[in-house]
């Protein structure tokens, strides 16, 4: 089971407040992994480039990332991420 892709434009801590960024992004590379079925995409903007902990790194590979002006003060990322075969990470 599970699904083939997601696609996430998460806040960026500019207008929408975020008490921790790099969690927020790390729960959702984490609940990513979980739901994606093996070859799956997760598909994100992201504007600081932070990259998968634990499990999920285990999970995810970065397929592509394409440099971004967002309006901000740096430019961000568009990112895809492809689940690997759930039979080649550890649980």
């Amino acid at each position: 089971g599970g699904v083939s892709l997601v696609v996430s434009n998460p806040p960026f801590g500019q207008r929408v407040k975020v008490r921790d960024l790099r969690a927020l992004y790390t729960d959702l590379f984490a609940a990513s992994a979980a739901v994606l079925r093996g070859g799956g995409r997760l598909v994100l903007i992201n504007p600081r480039r932070v990259a998968p902990e634990g499990l999920a790194a285990e999970a995810l590979s970065l397929e592509s990332r394409r440099t971004v002006e967002l309006g901000l003060r740096r430019a961000g990322s568009v990112e895809v991420w492809r689940r690997r075969d759930r039979a080649l990470v550890a649980p």
